[in-house]
């Protein structure tokens, strides 16, 4: 109860790790943080059918395992939203109803889920009204859905827009006595797409549904539910990007609606999910406390060999105290208060349960032999397995799977039946068996008889363990003559009949093998380093990694100075952060580190990637590279092109000054009369600047009253003064702002270059351009984004995509929105570059 307290008063952080990326077993999709007491609960994408382990780093630090177990199923929540406004067939017949349409529909998904998941409907109607119901157990569900809800029979429209909106903010939201970790189901009706002629006949697609998994809390509510709206097309794209399915049912006659393809599609969406609790305590020795921030690397790792690395930033405030030893208080003796009753604790899996924990026991008891076939429920044949599962692996005989049990038969090493030493029993009185008139086994066969002679020919070496069999095919029917010949059995038959099969999986001796002559052990070949390549590392002997790496990065047009072959400088890790950027990979050791993951893929797959292609230069990149090429030079001194132009125009100053005094002289005494007589220029005479009109709104806006015409024009020119910090240290500069990209980044052609030290911003990372004298900034990162006043700039277009609230307009051609800056907003590049702009 503490640490749930902790979770919702005081760390409510969600993130999705690993942007990589393609989400593998082991990604975090999702998590709740605790960080004062190190804990993280995770949603891990996860196929029921694989095993994981955990290990966490703190700042690059070796590898430390991490204790994890499974969340409660009371911890997982599904919120129902159910369109109650009635479907019609067509407008005079009204066949599909609640009874044989919405309720097989919710029954089969409430057989899906595990029996402990708590659910919370949420009904809306017609009228624009919707009404929700507390959480309740699903057995109770079971009741609710065949009372508690009941179809209208009104006009109107519906709310189902709004009860969807509502069901997704729930999800993300963490509150005392809720589940911490919520999908939604969302049962519309077909409504809008009945066209009457062809569903008269009691043939069409009724209803359509979406479920959809609502990772809580990472999405903002505005991403989930912007792009809905009142047309089944919508719904099928947003279930497609918000990691969900969208389904349709086919209504083939005036019964009950074809529910078959409901129950395996759900099941796939729900049990490519697993919770976890993942206790980081283990790195806790390794946080460094004079540091302000920290990375924790979780990495996932999957029995199918793969990895998945989940990447957290956390803050130094939110992580426990820094230890002080201090001295250990004598215990004082507690009173001894005799014994007390201890609550029984709750099953991971309960007898006659049919949730996915349910199917992932059953699923790995027949993957261990305990079971010949696999069930749909934990029934008695799965039990008695499971208590055989428990003598075998030294824990206590049960008919219910605890936390312990389900651990070690889903992600530990179990002693399967097939190698386990049994237990000491009399010898069986033997009986004569019936041959059965089925073959067990014969060429071409799949059936579960048939996979275990496969297992039992491997497991007495007479078929290569290693090998795989996806049939009974010609090599299997030679292992087993090869069996009947050393045991003294004339075999001429094709197939495997049952007596044979009885007597084929009674042997336990196996095949005499010839002893293998000693091979020499081959010398390990060198791989790249699991920290990666940092500056000043080589190859060790026998590797050509980082050559072969530096080569194909050449050849990629990535190198923007030159390098030594074999060496990792300076050069080398600019040009892997190249890479990076215009291929759209993470680099996750660092600034000054190549990840191995980085180095790998340009190994594997840098030879088949397109050449970087310098963009050309900008009109103003154009002028201000000739504006400081070198023309001459006098001495040592060298005269540059804008030294010239500056004297140029000085010159054509004074020429024009001395003209215009030299028109202008007059006698004196007609001076005088002359001025007088002279008329008042009217307010558009250019030559005079004091009677020009300003804009009225006091900004750069260019924007005039309803009765005076603007005279600012398009892309006037912004003289910003700017105040950067980056490197450790901070300086001044002036730009002239146009109505062309004004470039930021550390590159050396950028027009504003930031300390080339900080590797966290980008060469090219955000620009700037006017438009009628108001000022707008636009992202051009790929590694890191840009921040105005601590909030995201993106790419997307519109205000909501980078959530900004400010005015946008489009750039040049209508490439790119930009983002209405004002003067003294604070722009973050990176992790710690930041810039002022003040005109």
């Amino acid at each position: 109860m503490k640490r749930m307290l902790s979770l919702v008063t005081a760390l409510m952080m969600l993130m999705c790790a690993c942007s990589a990326l393609a989400e593998g077993n082991g990604a975090i999709l999702d998590y709740l943080s605790d960080f004062s007491n190190l804990y993280v609960y995770a949603a891990v994408n996860q196929n029921y059918r694989t095993t994981l382990s955990f290990t966490v780093s703190v700042d690059n630090s070796e590898e430390v395992p991490v204790i994890h177990s499974a969340l409660p199923s009371s911890s997982i929540g599904h919120l129902i939203v159910v369109d109650t406004s009635m479907p019609y067939c067509n407008s005079n017949t009204k066949w599909l109803t609640y009874e044989n349409a919405y309720l097989p529909i919710l029954q089969k998904y409430l057989s899906v889920i595990g029996n402990g998941e708590r659910i919370r409907f949420i009904i809306a109607g017609t009228g624009g009204s919707y009404t929700e119901t507390d959480w309740m157990m699903n057995n109770q569900a079971q009741d609710f859905i065949r009372y508690g809800i009941k179809l209208e029979d009104k006009a109107g429209g519906t709310s189902i827009n709004r009860a969807i909106s509502q069901a997704f903010a729930e999800a993300q939201s963490v509150e005392p006595g809720a589940p911490l970790f919520k999908n939604v189901f969302a049962l519309v009706d077909a409504d809008s797409t009945n066209d009457g002629d062809s569903l008269s006949n009691g043939s069409g697609r009724f209803p359509f549904f979406l479920v959809t998994i609502a990772q809580t809390g990472t999405n903002s509510t505005n991403k989930k539910t912007n792009a809905l709206s009142n047309s089944f097309s919508s719904y099928k794209n947003f279930a497609a990007g918000n990691n969900g399915t969208y389904i349709e049912l086919s209504h083939t006659g005036k019964g009950e609606i074809d529910c078959s393809s409901l129950t395996s599609q759900v099941t796939q969406v729900l049990n490519n999910l697993q919770y976890y609790t993942l206790d980081l305590n283990a790195a806790y020795p390794k946080i460094d406390y004079t540091q302000n921030q920290h990375r924790f690397t979780v990495i996932g790792y999957s029995s199918d060999g793969s990895q998945q690395a989940s990447m957290i930033t956390v803050e130094n405030s939110v992580l426990p105290p820094s230890p002080v030893p201090t001295e250990a208080p004598t215990p004082e003796p507690t009173p001894d208060l005799g014994p007390t009753d201890t609550p029984e604790p709750t099953p991971v899996v309960a007898r006659e349960a049919n949730d996915s924990n349910a199917l992932k026991v059953i699923s790995r008891l027949w993957e261990l032999y305990y079971l010949e076939e696999r069930t749909n429920t934990f029934d008695d044949t799965c039990r008695y397995a499971f208590m055989e599962f428990c003598r075998n692996n030294g824990l206590e005989e049960q008919d219910t799977v605890d936390t312990d049990a389900f651990n070690l038969l889903m992600f530990g090493n179990p002693v399967p039946k097939a190698t386990a030493t049994p237990s000491p029993s009399p010898s069986p009185t033997p009986v004569e068996v019936t041959p059965s008139p089925v073959p067990k086994a014969y060429p071409g066969s799949t059936s579960t008889s048939t996979f275990y002679v496969i297992k039992q020919l491997q497991k007495l070496y007479y078929l290569d363990p290693n090998e795989s069999h996806t049939e009974f095919d010609s090599s299997c029917m030679n292992a087993f003559l090869d069996f009947c010949i050393d045991n003294g059995i004339s075999y001429d038959k094709d197939y495997i009949d049952d007596d044979t099969y009885q007597f084929l999986m009674s042997v336990t001796t196996p095949k005499e093998t010839p002893t293998p002559e000693p091979v020499e052990t081959p010398t390990p070949q060198p791989t790249v380093p699991a920290q990666g390549y940092g500056m000043g590392d080589t190859d060790p002997a026998g590797a050509d990694f980082i050559s072969s790496m530096q080569s194909i990065l050449a050849a990629l047009n990535l190198y923007a100075a030159e390098y030594t072959p074999g060496l990792v400088e300076q050069s080398t890790i600019d040009a892997a952060m190249r890479y990076c950027e215009e291929y759209g990979l993470l680099n996750s050791s660092g600034a000054n580190m190549i990840s191995q993951q980085i180095v790998n893929d340009v190994l594997t797959k840098g030879a088949s990637r397109t050449p970087y292609v310098e963009p050309d230069p900008s009109a103003g990149e154009q002028l201000a590279a000739m504006l400081q090429r070198d023309v001459f030079s006098l001495g040592t001194f060298a005269v540059k092109m804008w030294m010239i132009i500056l004297l140029i125009l000085v010159l054509l100053f004074v020429i024009l000054l001395i003209i215009i005094l030299m028109r202008h002289k007059k006698p004196d005494d007609d001076a005088d009369e002359e001025e007088e007589e002279k008329p008042r220029p009217s307010g558009g005479d250019s030559g005079r600047t004091d009677e020009v009109t300003r804009p009225t709104d006091g900004g750069g806006s260019g924007r005039m009253d309803n009765n005076t015409e603007s005279t600012t024009p398009l892309g006037k020119a912004l003289r910003v003064t700017f105040t950067v910090t980056s490197g450790g240290r901070t300086w001044n500069d002036n730009g002239m702002i146009t109505g062309d990209d004004f470039i930021i980044g550390r590159g050396s052609n950028c027009n504003l270059c930031t300390d080339e030290s900080d590797k966290s911003v980008s060469r090219k990372h955000a620009a700037l351009f006017s438009r009628k004298g108001a000022l707008y900034i636009r992202d051009l990162s790929t590694y890191q984004t840009t921040w105005v006043n601590g909030v995201s700039v993106s790419k997307g277009t519109g205000a909501s995509a980078g959530e900004m609230t400010t005015p946008v307009i489009k750039n040049q051609g209508g490439a790119n929105d930009g983002y209405e800056l004002s003067s003294g907003d604070e722009i973050t590049l990176g992790e710690n570059c930041r810039i002022k702009v003040v005109w």
